[in-house]
């Protein structure tokens, strides 16, 4: 059999935008009658007045209201739950102010923007349409929102009492959004009983946190310490060097191939081609799809990153319906590559890696795991030496010996024999994924007479020798 895979090198750059919130409803607290911006003629002073006696609003702490500034989509949502506490309750112990009234905004179906509020356009037209979410329980157009508020009295338009006289697209100040408030407090107060949820409140409910963050493999977290590791899992099979400043700390229990990177003595990533053994985030292997992820790409992997995590999918595009066949997740800061490598010592335990992996590949297909060769590792690491030495990439070495030629000669007699190669891929990890979605390789993998395996590596020309005994 003739396989042939080559691939280069693959870098992923990451780029993490931290968003902050320059300002939200949540000030110190101030005595309506001393904000300095607030004199006794200004127009809205009473609903300024009533939002601090309720609590649903607070001044700046410096002596200040600030009536004219803008208010953003979580703001508003949060002067209109607070507004009304028999009806509306949000979580505590969110990662951030505004996730739980977009929690709640959710399960109530309004029409908002699930984005950081610095992300997202804010206007009185959009406000509308929260309002008569709020009051109507269904969702609208901006005219038909507009038009409702102003037919109930809950607004009068900024230049009429018209759909264009409310200029839906003008921003939204903290005095007007307050008396958007206000207004709907009393209106629900005098037609219906207090109650916005029509008598049956809406308590919030914490997502479920999917973020790359929340993932754990086999219940070990990201940032765990060794001794939490080993607590769990007790010693690893074996610690795998890396090109890079951490080290594999692996382990092969039942079948199972799970891999922790650690570094400075926590666990800053990890990788497993396994089913069920990862929980939390949003990925599960051989549950999810290469088209529910992907979509219509032809590409076989997905990168992404989040909070200082990077989280690559590969999937298998043989398998039925192209599932995921293995996640690698990586933490971002302080990964680097390492100062000194031995290059053969890494390439030594990227020899077990891939044996590790092809076995867990097995497994899950229902096949048995190989046993290691040393015979066919040898016979692998030289034809991948002579590869890279004389400069060619074939089964067949410039001398014209086949695969089955250099068994062989290392002592090895076969009832059945394969072999795979492959140049320019980063590490085992790397390069199994690309065999698997070849499929000659893929098939020499998971042929089932096969008992023994043995991997060389050189430089990065990769040759795996599969054999069953003549014998066996």
């Amino acid at each position: 059999m003739k396989n042939y895979v080559k691939a280069g090198f693959t870098f992923f750059i990451s780029l993490v935008l931290v968003l902050t919130l320059s300002q939200s409803m949540m000030f110190a607290a101030a005595s309506t009658t001393s904000f300095s911006d607030v004199p006794s003629n200004h127009w809205a002073r009473t609903t300024i007045e009533w939002g601090i006696q309720q609590g649903i609003t607070q001044g700046d702490g410096n002596n200040r209201f600030r009536p004219n500034d803008t208010v953003n989509q979580a703001e508003f949502m949060a002067l209109l739950v607070r507004a009304f506490p028999n009806d509306y309750e949000v979580y505590q112990g969110a990662k951030t102010w505004y996730e739980p009234y977009y929690a709640l905004a959710k399960q109530l179906g309004w029409q908002y923007v699930d984005n950081a509020p610095s992300q997202v356009t804010f206007n009185r037209g959009a406000a509308a349409v929260i309002i008569y979410n709020a009051l109507e329980q269904k969702k609208a157009t901006v005219q038909v929102a507009v038009n409702h508020l102003l037919t109930q009295g809950l607004a009068t338009g900024k230049t009429s009492n018209t759909y264009e006289g409310f200029k839906s697209s003008d921003t939204l100040t903290r005095a007007e959004a307050l008396t958007f408030v206000y207004r709907i407090h009393n209106y629900v107060n005098d037609k219906r009983d207090g109650s916005i949820t029509n008598g049956q409140p809406v308590k919030g409910e914490k997502p479920t946190d999917t973020s790359i963050a929340s993932m754990t493999l086999e219940s070990i977290k990201l940032d765990s310490t060794v001794k939490e590791l080993e607590a769990a899992l007790g010693k690893p099979s074996r610690v795998q060097k890396t090109l890079y400043n951490y080290s594999w700390y692996v382990y092969n229990v039942d079948g199972k191939h799970l891999r922790y990177a650690v570094l400075n003595n926590k666990v800053v990533g990890f990788y497993s081609n396994s089913l069920n053994v990862f929980s939390g985030g949003k990925y599960k292997i051989g549950y999810n799809t290469r088209a529910g992820v992907l979509g219509n790409s032809q590409s076989d992997y997905y990168s992404t990153s989040e909070n200082g995590y990077r989280m690559e999918l590969y999937f298998d595009t043989h398998a039925a319906n192209q599932v995921l066949d293995s996640i690698l997740v990586m933490k971002i800061d302080g990964i680097a590559y390492a100062s000194k490598t031995d290059q053969a010592a890494v390439n030594k335990d990227m020899e077990l890696g891939v044996l590790d992996i092809t076995n867990a590949y097995r497994i899950k297909h229902g096949l048995s795991a190989l046993e290691w060769s040393d015979q066919a590792q040898k016979s692998s690491y030289l034809h991948s030496k002579d590869m890279s030495d004389k400069d060619y990439f074939n089964h067949t070495s410039k001398d014209g010996r086949s695969p089955f030629d250099r068994m062989k000669a290392q002592g090895i007699t076969y009832r059945a024999a394969g072999e795979n190669i492959a140049w320019g891929y980063s590490d085992d990890i790397d390069v199994m994924h690309g065999w698997i979605n070849s499929k000659g390789h893929r098939d020499n993998i998971l042929y089932e007479d096969y008992t023994h395996l043995g991997v060389g590596i050189y430089s990065t020309y990769y040759t795996q020798n599969f054999y069953a005994p003549q014998n066996w």
